[in-house]
């Protein structure tokens, strides 16, 4: 292999996982985690949220 090939495929591959991570991994992460939190929320979140409690 040349230098140009020792240089570039680091960090074309470098590049790739950022791309999978940023664009797969992250917004999955997102989606997991908003269906966790909508599974735990309370029933009246807007009360909740004014500071009043639920009856």
């Amino acid at each position: 292999m040349d230098a140009a090939t020792l240089i570039y495929l680091p960090v074309a591959a470098a590049f790739a996982a950022f791309v999978v991570y940023g664009g797969i991994v992250m917004p999955a992460r997102e989606v997991a985690e908003s269906m966790r939190r909508r599974k735990t929320a309370p029933r009246d979140a807007g009360a909740v949220r004014d500071g009043k409690t639920a009856p």
